[in-house]
């Protein structure tokens, strides 16, 4: 999972970041075959527009920059190493969005 490995989350709204946690949740607890299946909203909020790897390309910048293979994601996404990358990336956000709500407050 090179793709998310040290990559820049790029999100400007905690409705954007919920849907970024709520991609990030369905790795980690979902197969491909019904990852491959879900939607999730694009960056306006249109829901049901965007599979995961597009919803990665579009809020994640990789470092070094790479490109996210469709194919080889699904391949690799569950392997133990690529689990705690997700898991990273799922802490950061959710701490992100709990950041925002205590400032909101």
């Amino acid at each position: 999972m090179a793709f998310l490995r040290n990559a820049e989350r790029q999100s400007e709204t905690d409705d954007q970041r919920k849907e970024i946690q709520r991609a990030l949740r369905d790795m980690l607890e979902r197969s491909p075959v019904e990852l491959k299946r879900l939607r999730y909203a694009d960056y306006g909020g249109q829901p049901n527009v965007w599979s995961v790897t597009q919803l990665l390309q579009h809020y994640f910048v990789p470092s070094p920059l790479a490109t996210l293979d469709e194919e080889r994601f699904f391949q690799d996404f569950s392997s133990p190493e690529a689990r705690e990358v997700i898991k990273q990336q799922l802490d950061a956000v959710t701490t992100a969005l709990k950041e925002e709500t205590k400032s909101a407050n």
